[in-house]
């Protein structure tokens, strides 16, 4: 009789791939999520950048405009929420620059911003920034930015 070679567990936690308007089998299982606006350019250039990184974290991406995100969300179908949001596994939510921030802690590149936000009224200054930079997304090169 042949035995059966003991199987070696995967180190990585698994991840899903979410398409727009697919379905996760869970959520938050085992896994935080970055929820971004999948109709704004610049969302979707800035998440493709960290994306890959996220993902060896263990963290996955979605549109804010899945349904299931929308349903998390508590926003109507067809809108986004003003700001980048991230669900984390325990049940917590963040926006705004909190969610930049995790994003920091995640991606090596971005560990600048951890020191800003740690020097007094670093992390009010870059909230403002994010709020600023928020607002005008949706501008191509018709915006005036220092209004």
């Amino acid at each position: 009789m042949t035995q059966i070679p003991k199987l070696r567990r995967m180190k990585r936690r698994s991840f899903f791939v979410v398409l727009a308007g697919a379905q996760p089998v869970s959520t938050t299982a085992d896994h935080d999520w970055v929820l971004y606006d999948g109709e704004c350019q610049f969302c979707l250039n800035w998440i493709r950048r960290v994306e890959r990184t996220l993902k060896r974290q263990g963290i996955a991406t979605a549109p804010q405009q899945a349904p299931w995100a929308a349903a998390r969300l508590n926003i109507p179908a067809g809108t986004t929420a003003d700001e980048l949001k991230v669900l984390l596994h325990a049940g917590g939510m963040l926006g705004g620059i909190d969610a930049v921030l995790f994003i920091a802690r995640h991606v090596w590149w971005l560990f600048p911003l951890r020191l800003i936000a740690v020097l007094p009224g670093g992390k009010r200054a870059l909230a403002a920034f994010y709020r600023r930079v928020a607002t005008q997304r949706h501008c191509q090169k018709s915006c005036d930015v220092r209004s």
